[in-house]
């Protein structure tokens, strides 16, 4: 067996301290190509809407017939066997979704896109496009992004890359939104205090044994969010082989990069820093198989720690912390 090809990947339980991306908010004004250009893309990414949500941060989703979501726009994005689900994830340990029970079912919520969202996206991409890599990937979690959003707020997110193409949420056709309550971009509530109170969320990725989408569960329920589509992906079409735990920092060169988890120069207390805990694997048996091969990985030392713990008992599991204080400008 080898315990490099994975087709489920379970990462349960990590703290709401997970990755931020430093950023620069104004820009230049548009030319009007560009302009013309970003209509466009509205066009394409707002569909009509059976009904709309405005949350407490200004956000509106827009309850779009599933089968009319961008992701159908992929050419190779069929809708063939895919689920509806009304699922809403359970209120502990982190409640989460739209108030008022989400979309009516048949629906599922998009964030509507404004051209300032474009504008920031566009900026986002030219300047971190070298930081994201080109591996073939698919990578969920929350983070802060004034670049891409415009704010300080964490949100839910969900990234993916094949080659050139790829993108986040759904700027771009390719993740598949199932889940009627739970937008894939929402902002988190409540986080994690120093110290404190330690809120939590569970991130179960899995490879559907029938038709190959990966799938986005979250909660220790288990509570579908949604899937990539099997044709998306070249290299993960029948499994995948890296699998990866932990956080990230981004930030222009010429800024100081932002602090990770507490922000403490060492994590050896899980209340003070960012964490995952019962990381674990299963099989092409689809058998839940200890993470016990990893390898610790990070490249500013001096500036970030992680801490890979390992096994310990039954509600830890295998964990790794993970933060520091920041301020590394790039070379």
């Amino acid at each position: 067996m080898d315990a490099r090809v994975v087709y489920l990947v379970l990462m349960l339980s990590c703290s709401i301290i997970f990755s931020y991306i430093n950023g620069v908010e104004g820009g230049r004004k548009l030319s009007k190509k560009e302009d013309m250009e970003f209509e466009r893309q509205l066009k394409l990414l707002n569909k009509p809407a059976v009904m709309s949500i405005k949350t407490e941060y200004g956000d509106i989703y827009d309850c779009v017939d599933f089968y009319k979501q961008p992701a159908f726009d992929h050419p190779l994005s069929f809708p063939k066997g895919v689920r509806k689900n009304g699922a809403s994830l359970e209120a502990k340990p982190l409640s989460i979704g739209l108030k008022g029970g989400g979309c009516p079912f048949g629906t599922v919520p998009i964030r509507r896109t404004t051209k300032d969202d474009l504008r920031r996206a566009k900026s986002f991409s030219e300047i971190y496009a070298g930081n994201m890599g080109t591996l073939t990937k698919e990578r969920p979690g929350y983070h802060v992004n004034p670049t891409l959003y415009g704010d300080n707020l964490t949100r839910l997110y969900t990234h993916w890359a094949a080659g050139e193409a790829g993108c986040y949420n759904t700027q771009c056709p390719g993740f598949i939104i199932v889940n009627t309550r739970i937008p894939i971009d929402l902002v988190f509530q409540k986080t994690s205090v120093s110290g404190g109170e330690q809120i939590e969320m569970g991130f179960f990725i899995y490879q559907d044994e029938k038709n190959g989408n990966w799938w986005l569960n979250l909660g220790i329920n288990g509570i579908p969010i949604g899937y990539w589509p099997k044709r998306l992906f070249t290299n993960l079409a029948v499994s995948g082989f890296f699998v990866g735990w932990g956080g990230e920092v981004v930030s222009p060169p010429d800024l100081p990069s932002p602090p990770m988890g507490a922000g403490l120069v060492h994590v050896d207390d899980p209340a003070y820093a960012a964490y995952c805990r019962q990381i674990m694997l299963v099989n092409e048996a689809h058998q839940s198989i200890r993470a016990d091969h990893t390898i610790m990985y990070g490249d500013v030392h001096h500036y970030y720690d992680l801490n890979d713990v390992g096994d310990e008992g039954i509600y830890w599991g295998h964990y790794l912390m993970y933060g520091g204080p920041g301020g590394y400008k790039g070379d």
